[in-house]
Formats: C-alpha cells, sequence, structure tokens
C-alpha cells in the first residue's frame, strides 16, 4: 500500500509459474475463463511485458560488497552456487551480465531441474556443486531460502539488506537479531546480516 513491492510477497519471491497461476487464477473468475484459455492470455500478457519493459538484468544490481566477497570466499576455495525462482534464462543473464565468474552452478526456474521449493533440492544443489549439506550455507532474503537450509543440515544467514522495508523471515527474528549474532532453531544455525560488510572470511 506503500508503493513498494513487499520483501515477502508474490511479486518478490514467487516463481514465474506461480505468479502466472496466480494471475490466471484471477482472470479467470473476473472473466469467467476457462482455466487453460485464462493461463494461455496470462503467459501471452507476461510475454509481451517481457519484450516490451528495458533489460530485466540490468534492474537488478548487485548489491555493494558482492564481487569482493564472491572474490574473497573463492580465494578461500569455497564453492558459489545461486538458486532462483525466477526462470532460469534470467538467473543464466545475471551471471552472465555480471560477469559473476566464481559462481560455479546456478539454477532457476525450468522443465529440466528441480524447482527451489522441491523438498529435495539442497540434496540436488549440493550434488552439483559436490559438496556435503553439512559442509552448506545458504544466503537468503526469504522464506523459502530458510526452508531450504532447513531440508538438510545447512546453516542459514539470512540477508536482510536492499530492501525499502526489512523483508520478514518467519524463524529469524529480524528486530532482536544482532548482527554477528547466532542461535540454533531447530538444530539449525541461523544469523541475520543487514549489509554484506558485515561478513568475514577466514
Amino acid at each position: 500500500g506503500d508503493g513498494w513491492i513487499a520483501p515477502s510477497g508474490l511479486m518478490a519471491v514467487g516463481s514465474r509459474e506461480y505468479t502466472e497461476v496466480a494471475a490466471a487464477a484471477y482472470v479467470a473468475a473476473a472473466e469467467g475463463l476457462g482455466w487453460g484459455v485464462a493461463l494461455a492470455q496470462v503467459k501471452a500478457a507476461f510475454g509481451k511485458a517481457d519484450a516490451a519493459l528495458p533489460l530485466k538484468v540490468a534492474q537488478t544490481p548487485l548489491l555493494k560488497g558482492v564481487s569482493q566477497l564472491f572474490s574473497a570466499l573463492a580465494s578461500a576455495d569455497v564453492k558459489l552456487g545461486i538458486v532462483s525462482s525466477d526462470v532460469h534464462q534470467e538467473v543464466e543473464a545475471f551471471v552472465d551480465y555480471y560477469k559473476c565468474k566464481e559462481i560455479g552452478w546456478y539454477c532457476g526456474a525450468s522443465d529440466e531441474h528441480l524447482p527451489k521449493t522441491h523438498p529435495d533440492f539442497l540434496n540436488f544443489a549440493c550434488e552439483a556443486l559436490v559438496v556435503s549439506p553439512l559442509a552448506t550455507l545458504v544466503v537468503g532474503d526469504s522464506a523459502s531460502d530458510l526452508a531450504l537450509a532447513q531440508q538438510g543440515s545447512a546453516g542459514f544467514v539470512a540477508m536482510l539488506g536492499g530492501w525499502s522495508r526489512l523483508p520478514v523471515i518467519e524463524g529469524v527474528d529480524t528486530g532482536e537479531l544482532s548482527q554477528k549474532a547466532g542461535r540454533e532453531v531447530s538444530a539449525l544455525k541461523i544469523a541475520s546480516i543487514r549489509s554484506l560488510q558485515e561478513v568475514e572470511v577466514f
């Protein structure tokens, strides 16, 4: 209602598929259309919007400190990957556009991959990176990112910066958790940060 995208809302964290389904449900109800027709209309409208709008990747710049952090982590032999609910082609474009050479693997929504919300996605991602979930740290800004870490024994860092409004992640006390604090929640190590400058690489 304040003109900003809600950090935990559909537009921010919903996959392209979920967004199309939500829009099609509204169109079907509002226009009295059959499901197949409504979904086809929404897909066509989204396609036209993609073609008409500026290049998406240029509108989603890296947060301050990301390049330096990637470089430091790679120098420490930490394997890096990106997972997203956005379509796979957009994730690929993002990695290429910002020359994220340290990213060894990335995955977006695609018929060829498990979705990020799949209950076995953490194992899928770790197998692709050739790492153990026990040695994995998930960094994210949504409840689905926390749920990903909770699939196994990965740690979780809530990245709260980059939004006009602080993200609300159920299970993470964003108001009281200090910058370098951590706590155990169901055997999951959780911490939160406001800026990538708070991350130290040893």
